[in-house]
């Protein structure tokens, strides 16, 4: 169905689902639901749909088109049914996805009462990573190119509702456990390790996630059993460095190969992005 008076110079299956996108976070479904009840989808004219829009919206086509333009050029993700999954408990423990035949259970959710750490960890096929519920244009946590957990990854996390989706319709798990402490800290001596010999870095392969944002992250990681932690395949443009000491005794140098825990099992990281914008970064390591 054709909605749009200016319908030549207008993609309707690039920019409609767009446009779209802004009538609902606007007004919400129900002024779209009747827009489309009130019109014959076959013989509708331009005139008549212009006419209806504007009697139930009050404001002509044209002004909510130029509002949209000056909104964003983003898509909108209206996503009622994925943030209506049934909720995901917080300890870590694997958890299914889309083990009904019509794929009802795809999704999951879970609400993050402050702003916090989590480890998430997935099996085969990898769940898609989590988007928040809350935000008008939510990124996924995640700044890998499939925005997805493929290895376990420790990501900050701001508070409200959040959810996750298998990246098929064929069955997969996914585990999120909020750590105990912030692991993530701009301030060195704030930031507090996070474990290596837990569950969920039980594979050679892990991620760190940061908002990809302006300044440094620092992350301390306590390896098991003084395994090194290696330069992975970055995923996103970061820079990371391996740190000895914090507060005035910080020094840091680029990660390049290898790096061996200090004497208390633990290797202090400094991530920051060389791009900043929008979204997340994520960095890849490797533990041996």
């Amino acid at each position: 169905m054709v909605l749009f008076p200016f319908s030549d110079r207008f993609d309707v299956y690039g920019e409609g689902p767009w446009f779209i996108g802004y009538l609902l976070y606007r007004y919400g479904p129900e002024s779209v639901l009747s827009l489309y009840g009130s019109l014959d989808h076959e013989t509708a004219s331009l005139d008549q749909i212009s006419a209806t829009f504007e009697a139930l919206y009050g404001e002509s086509l044209d002004t909510a088109w130029n509002a949209a333009l000056a909104s964003s050029h983003r898509v909108r993700c209206v996503n009622l049914w994925r943030c209506a999954g049934a909720t995901l408990a917080l300890d870590g423990s694997p958890q299914t996805l889309a083990q009904t035949c019509d794929a009802t259970d795809l999704t999951r959710t879970f609400q993050l009462d402050a702003e916090t750490d989590v480890v998430m960890a997935s099996g085969f096929p990898p769940i898609r990573a989590p988007v928040t519920c809350d935000q008008e244009l939510p990124f996924a946590v995640s700044g890998n190119q499939l925005g997805a957990v493929i290895d376990p990854a420790v990501a900050p996390m701001t508070s409200g509702k959040y959810f996750v989706q298998g990246s098929t319709e064929e069955a997969a798990t996914v585990g999120v456990r909020v750590l105990p402490k912030k692991a993530y800290a701009q301030d060195c001596t704030q930031s507090e390790p996070v474990d290596l010999s837990a569950g969920e870095f039980s594979a050679e392969y892990f991620d760190l996630t940061i908002p990809n944002g302006e300044g440094a992250w620092f992350i301390k990681l306590r390896s098991p059993n003084n395994r090194s932690i290696w330069q992975g395949q970055p995923q996103a443009s970061a820079d990371v460095e391996k740190c000895i000491g914090c507060g005035e005794s910080l020094a840091c140098q680029p990660l390049n190969g290898e790096t061996h825990p200090n004497a208390d099992g633990i290797v202090t990281l400094r991530l920051t992005s060389e791009t900043p914008g929008p979204g997340y970064v994520t960095y890849g390591l490797l533990l041996q």
